[in-house]
């Protein structure tokens, strides 16, 4: 295992965590970093579309969906 576990529940492991994902993405090309910017995009927009569905079947339905 070339990854080290870190404590998630600590402030310390939190951080030493998000260190190391920042790290990761700085050293990565910037094709890679643009496929991943990318990826990140269309999942906020998938999240976006299905929140705004749920919304307005919420309001459709006056909240009482059975």
């Amino acid at each position: 295992m070339d990854r080290k576990s870190y404590n998630v529940n600590t402030k310390s492991g939190r951080r030493n965590i998000r260190n190391k994902y920042q790290n990761d993405y700085n050293n990565k090309s910037p094709k890679e970093k643009d496929e991943l910017d990318e990826m990140i995009f269309w999942g906020r927009v998938v999240l976006f579309i299905v929140a705004m569905a749920i919304c307005i079947a919420i309001i459709a339905f006056g909240g009482k969906i059975n």
